[in-house]
């Protein structure tokens, strides 16, 4: 894991210049995290500007960077550790695709794509190969099988833009995050010295409600990336609230319970879920299949467990229960970085695009 300012703020860029060929941007000894810590200096007019906070993000943002280091993914003949931006204007399209296949990568490093016409297959290539994707609504770039490529639920706890460390307050009972959601009692954030800055704590009594009704059912993800703290059983996440099911640690005898249908222990090299980990969960109620991948300070384990999955296991519904029971309870008492829900079945791929995604801002021990 190269940090692309080595280190010093744990963030993506401060200021950038046009460089040929990319997007050149200077390191940031400051104590700044976050993508474009000045907004005189953001990457694009077109883009909104964010505290960290939690926010669902934009709904049409097409546009995404690509973020490498100069040296390995920006030109061969430059020594620097400095970040490099590459501008893609259509991400999970055909056009996307042609754009990534003219990155430095392969066109002066040599390197070989993966697909000359899978997006998911060549981004998760450029993942592995040590870039990243910076996106507006702070989700990684999957694209779906029916084209779509964001999330229905997105709270980006952590975000990546435009936040110093002074300028974050808790979200407390009773703020509205938007129109769909809802907070009780307050979620504090965490100053952190690092790699976790803009992470919330939830407190063992804030929680997050999702007052609509996406209207999800027969195929569903779910991921998350945090921590809990102790050994009582935690929530997740619980739909019962409009015929949909609870998702549970240390429940029932293991440490991730989905309504008795998918169940795991940690093995060896998984993480615990008192450690920091990115856990994804999946289930196709038309294939009765339900699956769950796990990273962390070890890696990515990839799909850990499989199980089964009915109908109310791929429901959303209305007023979505996030870090607590349906009717309150079993509350979440530790760190969330983000909580997404998507309106299909993640792949291995995709799975491990999201896992490399949060890797890279997250920075899990060992790793």
């Amino acid at each position: 894991m190269k940090y692309w300012d080595n280190g010093n703020s744990w963030g993506l860029i401060n200021q950038y210049t046009n460089m040929p060929g990319y997007y050149a941007c200077a390191g940031d000894n400051s104590t700044y995290w976050g993508i474009s810590t000045t907004y005189t200096t953001y990457p694009s007019p077109g883009f909104n500007t964010h505290e960290a906070t939690i926010a669902q993000g934009s709904s049409d943002a097409k546009m995404c960077w690509v973020v490498g280091i100069v040296q390995h993914h920006g030109d061969p003949n430059l020594s620097s550790n400095d970040p490099c931006f590459f501008k893609i204007d259509e991400q999970c399209t055909a056009n996307g695709v042609k754009e990534l296949l003219e990155l430095p990568l392969f066109k002066k490093f040599g390197e070989t794509p993966a697909s000359t016409t899978d997006w998911n297959t060549l981004a998760l290539q450029l993942y592995q190969e040590g870039m990243w994707f910076w996106t507006e609504n702070g989700a990684p770039p999957i694209k779906a099988p029916a084209g779509q490529f964001l999330p229905i639920i997105n709270l980006p706890f952590w975000m990546t833009e435009c936040w110093d460390g002074g300028q974050l307050s808790s979200v407390t009972s009773g703020n509205s995050l938007d129109n769909n959601f809802s907070v009780n009692n307050a979620l504090s954030p965490n100053n952190f010295s690092g790699p976790w800055a803009g992470t919330f704590n939830f407190n063992s009594s804030a929680n997050i409600t999702y007052n609509s009704d996406p209207a999800i059912t027969g195929e569903v993800t779910i991921e998350y990336a945090g921590l809990k703290n102790g050994t009582g059983n935690r929530y997740i996440c619980d739909a019962r609230s409009d015929g949909g099911q609870w998702f549970l640690t240390n429940y029932n005898g293991y440490d991730w319970n989905w309504a008795n249908q998918l169940q795991h222990n940690a093995g060896v090299g998984d993480p615990d879920p008192n450690d920091r980990h990115h856990c994804i969960a999946t289930a196709a109620s038309s294939g009765n299949v339900s699956r769950l991948y796990l990273g962390g300070g070890n890696g990515w384990q990839g799909n850990v467990a499989s199980g089964t999955a009915n109908a109310s296991l791929c429901t959303i519904g209305n007023s979505l229960k996030i870090g607590t029971r349906y009717t309150y309870g079993s509350t979440w008492n530790d760190m969330m970085m983000f909580f997404r829900v998507w309106d299909f079945v993640f792949d291995d791929t995709m799975a491990e695009m999201s896992w490399y995604h949060s890797k890279n801002t997250i920075a899990y021990p060992n790793q």
